[in-house]
């Protein structure tokens, strides 16, 4: 690193975070980077926490906007498919995040020697594994069978003629089989289920960029009115959680109760989006069990003590998502969202003390 010593001026800070972006390749380089520039750092205001998140954010610029063409392409292919063989009535909710999930994998260019040209079967088992995590992450529900029938007759009729009840029968024994293992690694899930399976890593590194795919504002607002539409009446959270995007006001978090935890939600994922950080489906997943966990942590303490609850709150909010749903958020990640909280509760943060409190906290949990 070639900047050093204690950060007094916007420009030596601006010069720090040139070590920052350098060392961004990789989670490791990057807390490294990170943890140097916070010792130097006096406490700083949720800003400039969050500038220090998007020196690790990928360029948007650099992302090929073939890939996404294509995926915008095939979804408007699939959506007027669908509304044919509805006719005009398809169902919103878990569609809005269905349809852009399961052709994510047709529209990369790899797709074909992969698995394109072989079973659809086969192929519709992969996009389907692919669906099944999206779903989970951002907590929509599993797709009607009906809807998953109408998914693979699109996908087998691109290159077949209609499916054979055998087929179709196939295909329902396999939803029963991958529903079971919904928690297990997709491709650990696909050798056991494909009579071709892709190769060892393909599907996990494919899924991993995918989820790296983010939301446009459009996008997630009829996304949000989507799912809060549902298929069955509605869904009250989802509804709370578009109005919550809606609005998206600054909130004293110590003020509210767990039941606002869906509303909460969606005015975090507004402040992402005025902030121009990508909202991604794995920052969806993120975004949705922290302001539950944080608000849950927060009610039992109202007395509005500032700073310590809530990066309490914050740093057990984090323990019980590893404990729930794995690894949980990155360095990188939990500076987004507590550059978030800082905003919200109008706290400065010690970046230096809260990376030391981190790294307790994961020694403590093992």
């Amino acid at each position: 690193m070639t900047n050093t010593g204690r950060v007094t001026s916007s420009e030596q800070f601006e010069a720090r975070l040139v070590d920052v972006r350098a060392q961004a390749g990789s989670a490791a380089g990057y807390e490294a980077a990170v943890t140097a520039l916070a010792h130097d750092l006096p406490p700083v205001r949720w800003g400039t926490v969050l500038k220090v998140a998007r020196a690790g954010l990928p360029d948007e610029a650099a992302v090929s906007s073939t890939a996404r063409g294509r995926e915008a392409a095939l979804a408007e292919e699939l959506w007027d498919w669908l509304a044919d063989v509805r006719h005009g009535r398809v169902a919103p909710g878990d569609l809005a995040v269905a349809v852009p999930a399961y052709v994510a994998l047709p529209a990369r260019e790899d797709f074909d020697d992969v698995a394109g040209r072989g079973s659809s079967i086969d192929a519709h088992t992969l996009c389907m594994l692919v669906v099944e995590r999206v779903l989970t992450w951002v907590g929509a529900g599993e797709v009607h069978e009906q809807t998953e029938t109408d998914l693979f007759r699109w996908l087998h009729l691109r290159a077949h003629p209609e499916p054979t009840s055998e087929q179709l029968a196939q295909v329902m024994a396999r939803r029963r089989r991958r529903l079971e293992a919904v928690t297990r690694p997709a491709g650990e899930v696909a050798g056991s289920l494909c009579s071709s399976a892709p190769p060892a890593g393909w599907l996990d590194d494919a899924l991993e960029a995918i989820v790296a795919g983010p939301y446009s504002a459009d996008q997630l607002d009829e996304m949000l009115e989507q799912l809060a539409a549902g298929q069955g009446g509605g869904s009250p959270r989802w509804e709370s959680c578009r109005q919550g995007f809606a609005v998206g006001v600054q909130t004293e978090l110590t003020a509210l109760a767990p039941a606002d935890a869906a509303s909460v939600h969606g005015s975090l994922l507004r402040w992402l989006v005025d902030q121009a950080v990508p909202v991604t489906v794995a920052r969806l997943r993120w975004a949705e069990s922290y302001t539950r966990l944080v608000l849950a942590f927060l009610a039992p303490h109202p007395s509005r003590d500032g700073r310590n609850t809530a990066l309490q709150a914050h740093h057990l909010a984090l323990a019980a998502m590893r404990r729930e749903g794995g690894p949980g958020p990155d360095l990188l990640e939990e500076l987004i969202l507590v550059a978030w909280l800082c905003h919200q509760q109008r706290l400065g943060l010690d970046v230096a003390a809260f990376l030391e409190s981190r790294t307790k906290l994961a020694r403590l949990l093992g």
